[in-house]
C-alpha cells in the first residue's frame, strides 16, 4: 500500500512508524515458520540465523528498501536503515534477555552457542505492562518521543538490573539444593510471579528439581545493593550461557512433559494482558479508519 493509502485512512506518520516497526521487530521470528516448512528441528535452528549480527547484515537493508520504498519520498532510505536496525535488533535483545537466550554470533560452520541474560521468561507481565504503557502513551501522544523513551528505558533497565540480581540469589540458593552437580541444570524465571524460580535439569527428560521465591529464601548476612549488582553482571559461575539445553525445549515431546505444564500455569496469566492489548489494538486501528 503507497504512502497515500495511508494518509487516506488517517494513520500519522508516527502511528506508521509504531506499525511498521512492530512489524520489523517480529521478523527474527521468522525461522520459526521456515523450520516447519523445510521440516527441520524447530528447537535446534529457532533463534539461531535470523537472530545474529551475520543474519541481520541481509535481513536489516532487505527490510530498510521496503520501509522506504513504501514511504519514499517522505523518508529517506539513511532514515529507514536508523529505524529497521533498531526495531531488529529490539527484538534480538529482549531474547537475549530471556532464560532461552540467542545464537548472537551464529556462523553456518560452527555449533551454535546460545548467549542469555537470563532475567526473565517470554510475557514477563511487569515488561509487558510497562511496553504496553508506553506504546499506548506513544499512539495517543500524551508525551513527547524523548521524553517517553527515557522513561521507559530507565524503568526497563531498573526492572530488568532487579530481575538479574534476583536471578543471581536464586543461582547461588540452587546451589545449595544440590548435593552434586545437576546435568544441564537451568533457572527458569515465572512470567507472572516476579521473584519466583524454578530449578530445572534435563537428563534425558526435563525434571523440576525446586521451585522457590527468592524473597522467601533466607540469607545469612545483609549485602550491600552495590555488591549485589557488581556479582549479578559480573560473577563468573553464573556467566551468561546458562542457558536451557535445546534438547528440553522440543514441542510436544514427552520428555519435555514436566517443563511445559510448569510453563503453561506460569504464563496463562500474562497472556491477558497481551489478549487484552491486541483488543485495544484493534479498536485503536478501526477507530482512526
Amino acid at each position: 500500500m503507497p504512502l497515500y493509502g495511508a494518509v487516506s485512512w488517517s494513520l500519522t506518520l508516527s502511528q506508521i512508524y509504531i506499525i511498521y516497526g512492530a512489524i520489523i521487530a517480529m521478523i527474527p521470528d521468522i525461522d520459526g515458520p521456515l523450520t516447519h516448512l523445510l521440516c527441520l528441528k524447530h528447537h535446534t535452528h529457532h533463534r539461531t540465523w535470523s537472530h545474529s549480527v551475520l543474519g541481520s547484515f541481509f535481513l536489516v537493508p532487505l527490510l530498510s528498501f521496503a520501509f522506504y520504498s513504501y514511504l519514499f519520498p517522505v523518508l529517506t532510505f539513511t532514515h529507514a536503515m536508523v529505524i529497521t536496525t533498531v526495531c531488529f535488533y529490539s527484538h534480538l535483545i529482549t531474547d537475549w534477555i530471556t532464560a532461552y537466550g540467542i545464537c548472537l554470533f551464529w556462523v553456518p560452520w560452527k555449533a551454535p552457542t546460545f548467549y542469555s541474560l537470563g532475567a526473565i521468561t517470554i510475557f514477563d507481565s511487569v515488561t509487558l505492562i510497562l511496553w504496553y504503557t508506553a506504546s499506548i502513551i506513544s499512539w495517543y501522544h500524551w508525551m513527547s518521543a524523548t521524553r517517553l523513551l527515557l522513561a521507559f528505558t530507565a524503568l526497563v533497565s531498573m526492572w530488568l538490573a532487579l530481575k538479574r540480581v534476583w536471578l543471581f540469589l536464586a543461582f547461588r540458593h540452587s546451589l545449595s539444593l544440590t548435593k552434586g552437580p545437576l546435568p544441564n541444570r537451568w533457572l527458569q524465571p515465572s512470567s507472572f510471579k516476579p521473584d519466583t524460580f524454578a530449578l530445572f535439569y534435563y537428563d534425558g527428560s526435563v525434571k523440576l528439581k525446586a521451585e522457590f521465591r527468592v524473597s522467601k529464601v533466607q540469607r545469612t548476612e545483609s549485602e550491600p545493593l552495590g555488591n549485589l549488582l557488581r556479582l549479578a553482571f559480573l560473577d563468573k559461575e553464573l556467566g551468561y550461557k546458562r542457558v536451557a539445553p535445546r534438547e528440553a525445549l522440543e514441542r510436544f515431546s514427552e520428555k519435555n512433559r514436566v517443563y511445559a505444564k510448569w510453563m503453561r500455569k506460569h504464563t496463562v496469566p500474562s497472556l491477558v494482558l497481551v489478549a487484552a492489548h491486541a483488543i485495544w489494538f484493534v479498536l485503536a486501528f478501526k477507530a482512526i479508519v
